[in-house]
């Protein structure tokens, strides 16, 4: 009986052994981790034969991408001389009431800018632009002159693919009419204040950029307004004079240099010019149309 007892705990012993050792070899099988390399026992095997870490690869981050974005900073934020030639085939207008029929045609009148911006995009500019025509009247032949002269203190900001300009300075204006030995001349001084606008619309991979353009000022001036070579001629020493201009049309920039940091850019702007005068006859008070071909480069 004593024998059976033991051999019967033994047995029990042996039994529960075996169980336990099942329990404690028996793999825990992870779904998720099966893309990781593991083996289906769950027990990844190293050099050594052993049990070893598993090695996850890294997740790749994201490419870089593709052109500048949008938030990228300007690459014309640069300190730089800027240049500038305009030829603009101007037609000139005054009334029927002045002269007889007025002959419009297109005439060559001109343009030309220097100035400097620093790294802060703050600058001065010096800006002339003149219009001299001949034109054939019923009263006879008259010789129409207009020019003005800015100095342009300025600030330029750049929001994303835009640039905008805005500044003031001083201004003088001259206009003049002769028919034969009769002549009526205009000259003033004063301030101007203005406003340019340009936006990329297009980039290309060679660094180019397509994008429209637009431009305008006001020029307040002060002067005197003198008459000579016939009957009424009269002098006015106090004059108001104003010009307004507007322009808008498409720019092409193109940039160089071993940092890109400087560009050329040619445009076609077709503009709109005013003159007002408080003592000058509203049937002689001249604007000039015409479309503006501009070459200019910032280095």
């Amino acid at each position: 009986m004593v024998r059976i007892v033991i051999l019967a705990i033994a047995l029990l012993l042996f039994v529960g052994d075996t169980l336990r050792a099942q329990t404690e070899q028996a793999p825990i099988v992870d779904p998720g981790l099966q893309p990781y390399g593991l083996p289906p026992d769950g027990y990844p095997v190293g050099a050594n034969g052993y049990p070893g870490p598993v090695y996850a690869p890294p997740v790749p981050g994201y490419s870089d991408p593709i052109g500048e974005p949008p938030w990228c900073e300007s690459p014309y934020r640069n300190s730089a001389w800027r240049v500038e030639l305009d030829l603009i085939a101007t037609n000139s207008h005054v009334s029927d009431l002045a002269f007889g029929d007025w002959e419009e045609s297109a005439t060559p009148a001109f343009r030309v800018s220097l100035g400097y911006e620093d790294e802060r995009n703050v600058g001065i500019r010096f800006q002339y632009w003149a219009f001299e025509e001949d034109t054939k009247t019923p009263a006879g032949g008259v010789d129409l002159e207009a020019s003005t002269f800015y100095t342009d203190m300025y600030k330029r900001f750049f929001i994303e693919d835009a640039e905008m300009t805005i500044g003031a300075g001083p201004a003088f204006g001259r206009l003049q009419f002769e028919n034969g030995g009769e002549r009526t001349e205009l000259r003033g001084a004063g301030i101007s204040f203005f406003g340019e606008l340009f936006y990329s619309l297009r980039h290309f991979q060679n660094g180019t950029d397509l994008g429209t353009t637009a431009r305008g000022r006001v020029a307040m001036l002060s002067g005197w307004v003198h008459e000579s070579g016939f009957p009424g001629a009269n002098h006015v020493d106090h004059d108001v004079m104003t010009v307004a201009e507007i322009g808008w049309g498409i720019e092409l920039r193109h940039r160089f240099g071993r940092l890109q940091d400087k560009y050329w850019y040619l445009s076609i702007v077709p503009e709109f010019q005013t003159w007002d005068s408080k003592s000058l006859a509203n049937i002689m008070e001249p604007s000039f149309e015409g479309t503006s071909f501009n070459a200019g480069i910032a280095w």
